[in-house]
């Protein structure tokens, strides 16, 4: 259920943006390969080059105000495929079902990020490091 609800948020996202995505300006990337792993970024926004992950989840939309504590997973994840595809931008639009839970209304919430080439170079070296101890490359 929690995949099948991920996929719709996806979904609707793009046909939000119909005309980015008629104009080929929002696509979806498929996967990309980098020192033996795969990624799968969600879109990229042409113009910009910018990476776009769409996230669904049962968790409080308070938790979204600390990012990178709450959803540190989120983080590395966007770090990576940032790298994958050669952009320092990203965004991610998170669709909180049931909101705060005070009382549960869906909402969404958004962040810009911005990393340096350092932050993308020590995610991906954590990435690999893990990759190689698992005895997974």
């Amino acid at each position: 259920m929690f995949g099948a609800v991920g996929f719709m948020w996806e979904r609707v996202f793009s046909m939000a943006h119909r005309d980015s995505v008629e104009n080929g300006e929002l696509v979806r990337p498929g996967e990309f390969t980098l020192d033996g792993i795969i990624g799968s970024p969600d879109l990229i926004y042409t113009p910009e080059w910018k990476l776009i992950e769409t996230k669904a989840c049962f968790r409080s939309a308070r938790q979204f105000e600390s990012l990178e504590k709450n959803f540190w997973a989120w983080i590395i994840q966007v770090k990576s495929y940032s790298l994958m595809i050669g952009t320092d931008t990203a965004e991610i639009h998170a669709f909180f079902v049931a909101g705060d839970w005070r009382p549960p209304t869906p909402c969404v919430k958004s962040i810009r990020l911005e990393f340096t080439d350092r932050e993308l170079q020590e995610n991906w070296g954590m990435i690999t490091g893990h990759a190689k101890r698992r005895n997974w490359l």
